[in-house]
C-alpha cells in the first residue's frame, strides 16, 4: 500500500495477507526499478494474519528470488 494507506478496507487490501503482501511488493519493486530487495521488513504485527501464513509468503518470495531475506520489528 503507498504510504502505509490500505489498498481498500477488506482483509486482502490490508495488514500481512498473502494478497496484500504479494501487491505491496511488486509496487516497491516496480517503484524502485529493481528485480529484487536485499531485505523486506513486517513493521506491523497483523492479528488477522498467522505467523505461519506471513513467513510462507515470504519464503515464496525468496524462493522465487524477489527477496534475499525478510525480518519484523515491533512483533509482541
Amino acid at each position: 500500500s503507498k504510504a502505509g494507506k490500505p489498498l481498500d478496507n477488506e482483509v486482502n487490501g490490508q495488514g500481512l495477507s498473502r494478497k496484500h503482501l504479494y501487491e505491496a511488493l511488486h509496487g516497491t519493486l516496480k517503484r524502485l526499478g529493481t528485480d529484487y530487495l536485499d531485505i523486506y521488513y513486517c513493521h506491523r504485527w497483523d492479528a488477522n494474519t498467522s505467523t505461519e501464513d506471513v513467513a510462507l509468503t515470504f519464503n515464496h518470495f525468496i524462493q522465487q528470488g524477489k527477496i534475499m531475506s525478510w525480518g519484523t520489528s515491533g512483533w509482541p
